[in-house]
């Protein structure tokens, strides 16, 4: 946002701070040496800025000087669903054309079906779209700031990795302190990064194709088990972390997407490999972030309801307890403030009274216009608030299908799902994007898995899943509208073969135009910037640190 706002208003003068109106009919003072600048929200409204400050509210509220409105998007719907209507009946009246069409589609389809040909194709597109993603996430990596939780995660668990001394040093706590909230899960690629080049944008850019990893090696388990659509999810798994809302908290070496990930996945082998997935529900936690928890406990409660029993209990509890006692046996070798009690007591403390929590006394109730939310564009409250929902309700509708391919989790999901959504929503404060991954994450790999397979009973719930997966898209937004249109369009309009497939082959397409978009918008090819010299030696160093700070 903040890339955006001076792309726009320019360079904010000395001692500018961010400005909030108390209401509506507040009226901003004009500035002689301030260029005006229209600009337009989604729905149209204009606004004539005279100053940097009245600048910067506007565009901090989703205004722009080219944006594209809500009228645009009705434009393009109205021409997209006249043209394929009039070919439609153009075509299915005119026998001959009809015929003619059907027989080059059923060749075209031929081609790929044939096992050679469709695997090279796949091939090159994979080794295309990784050209593309490698340049969007390199050039993501040298755009955003510098983030003191990146200093402290990728600090930490460099050391963790060399001596096993969980440490970014005495201004955060030392060994093993309860600040360190991101564990070795979230960074082992930005580790691997820095070691080998002592680059933060390196370690950026190898904690994104870490996370990547991780989501390739469960598809290839879920491939195995399930019998699943390997293409699908196989070209969707380098794509697919792009559309997690703030996903360069990954590049920042930050535990939520990392954990999620593991977790989200765990759900989806856990009755095929029960003590597998407890123990990667609880690597998810303590090797990666505390937070995830919260989806854990909802997905064990509901899933003693779906049980209807306390059999596995017992058992549970020893596998999930595995990495919960190796981290405590690290505490207790390490931690520098008490014994492994008192670290436990003082976790507890601060997870109460973070400012995020909304348990202590002073976050009674959570105000949107005092969060995070009160700068998000509308994309992202309907992703974030709406999206959840219209999901449940598929799930639920499709409990039946979706339990018999994957082994009754719909119960699981939705306690999964709904326990860190409504503490985000209801109890959390502050409401970074960032945690709502506890949930979004889980959100859009349970629909694409849904999507591959084919679940749903009701066209209704094929468009919603398709159309949610599609509002993701984060860097052309005027792809989203006519995607969706053209997805009604194949699901509703009679006698159309292949449609599913048709329909999940347009989502990975539109996914990879929304990624190569950027590449053709640049003014020039981005280049890795040069090391910080005062961090080659080590990241713990107070030098380094300031200059990570300063830079």
């Amino acid at each position: 946002m903040t890339e955006l706002i001076e792309s726009i208003c320019g360079l904010p003068p000395p001692n500018f701070k961010k400005f909030i109106a108390k209401d509506s009919q507040y009226v901003f003072e004009n500035d002689p040496t301030f260029n005006a600048i229209n600009l337009y929200d989604f729905f149209g409204r204009a606004a004539t800025v005279n100053s940097y400050k009245e600048c910067y509210y506007y565009v901090d509220l989703g205004f722009e000087p080219s944006k594209f409105t809500i009228f645009d998007y009705s434009q393009y719907a109205i021409i997209l669903i006249g043209s394929l209507t009039i070919l439609y009946f153009l075509f299915s009246k005119n026998k001959y054309i009809l015929k003619n069409l059907k027989i080059a589609f059923r060749s075209f389809v031929k081609l790929f079906i044939k096992k050679s040909t469709k695997t090279s194709l796949f091939i090159l597109f994979i080794i295309l779209q990784n050209l593309f993603i490698y340049d969007y996430v390199k050039t993501k990596s040298l755009r955003i700031p510098n983030f003191v939780d990146e200093y402290i995660s990728l600090t930490s668990n460099v050391n963790f990795y060399d001596t096993l001394d969980f440490n970014a040093g005495d201004f955060i706590g030392g060994s093993y302190s309860i600040f360190l909230t991101s564990g070795p899960i979230s960074t082992l690629g930005g580790v691997l990064g820095w070691n080998i080049s002592s680059s933060f944008t390196i370690s950026r850019i190898a904690n994104y194709y870490w996370l990547a990893a991780l989501q390739i090696l469960f598809v290839i388990i879920l491939i195995r088990v399930y019998k699943l659509n390997k293409e699908f999810l196989i070209a969707l798994s380098f794509m697919v972390i792009v559309l997690i809302p703030w996903w360069q908290g990954g590049l920042y070496s930050l535990g939520e997407i990392a954990s999620m990930v593991i977790f989200s996945n765990g759900i989806f082998i856990f009755f095929k490999f029960r003590k597998l997935a407890l123990v990667l529900f609880s690597i998810s936690i303590f090797f990666g972030k505390l937070l995830t928890a919260l989806p854990f406990v909802g997905f064990y409660l509901f899933l003693l309801i779906s049980e209807k029993s306390f059999k596995n209990l017992f058992s549970d509890a020893i596998f999930f307890t595995i990495p919960l006692i190796s981290w405590m046996l690290l505490v207790l070798f390490n931690y520098e403030d008490g014994t492994v009690f008192e670290y436990v007591q003082s976790q507890l403390d601060l997870i109460l009274n973070h400012q995020s929590a909304g348990f202590n006394e002073d976050a009674t109730f959570s105000f949107i216009e005092l969060s995070e939310v009160s700068t998000w564009n509308y994309y992202d409250i309907l992703r974030l608030a709406f999206s959840p929902l219209v999901f449940l309700i598929i799930l639920y509708r499709n409990r039946i299908k979706i339990d018999k391919k994957f082994n009754k989790i719909s119960l699981p999901i939705i306690g999964a799902l709904a326990a860190p959504y409504l503490w985000f929503w209801l109890l959390s404060p502050t409401k970074w994007m960032r945690y709502s991954q506890h949930f979004s994450v889980l959100m859009i790999l349970s629909l694409l898995y849904f999507l591959n397979s084919e679940l749903f009973n009701e066209n209704i719930d094929y468009f919603l899943s398709a159309s949610v997966i599609v509002l993701f898209v984060e860097n052309n937004k005027f792809l989203i509208l006519p995607t969706i249109l053209l997805i009604a369009f194949l699901l509703y309009i009679p006698k159309i073969n292949y449609r599913y497939s048709t329909i999940k082959f347009l989502i990975i397409f539109i996914i990879f135009i929304d990624l190569t978009i950027p590449y053709y918008e640049k003014d020039e090819a981005s280049k890795i910037d040069s090391n910080l010299k005062e961090c080659k030696m080590s990241l713990i160093e107070e030098a380094c640190r300031d200059a990570y700070f300063q830079q």
